[in-house]
């Protein structure tokens, strides 16, 4: 295997992301998820700096993905990526995955995703 069958690049950038972040828990101790979408032309580029030059691993660490990001590319397709929650930090870091693929984090989209838990973009 070469890597993920779709992945964003300069010939098909991410068009949209949304996303689905762990919060904390509730009461009965199920994850609660804070939902949005990115709609700052900024940000977005932000994301497809960070994103589009990464390169895909397969996936050999057992770690627990809680969330997901989902970037819907110009033609349409879609890549959902679930993101390293490190509990004992209240942090995602690390690692992504995407299918049976996966990627070191860059600090940056840590940063973003855990900017994004505690707000969502607006």
């Amino acid at each position: 295997m070469n890597g993920p069958l779709t992945w964003p690049g300069t010939t098909n950038r991410i068009a949209k992301i949304t996303f689905a972040l762990l919060t904390g828990f509730d009461a009965d101790g199920q994850p609660k998820y804070l939902k949005g979408t990115i709609v700052s032309a900024e940000e977005l580029e932000v994301v497809r700096s960070i994103l589009e030059p990464l390169h895909a691993v397969p996936h050999t660490i057992a770690s627990v993905a809680m969330g997901e990001i989902t970037a819907k590319l110009e033609d349409g397709r879609k890549i959902t990526l679930r993101p390293v929650f490190h509990p004992s930090k209240d942090s995602y870091g690390d690692l992504f995955f995407v299918d049976e693929w996966q990627y070191p984090m860059p600090a940056k989209l840590a940063a973003l995703l855990n900017q994004w838990r505690k707000e969502a973009p607006r």
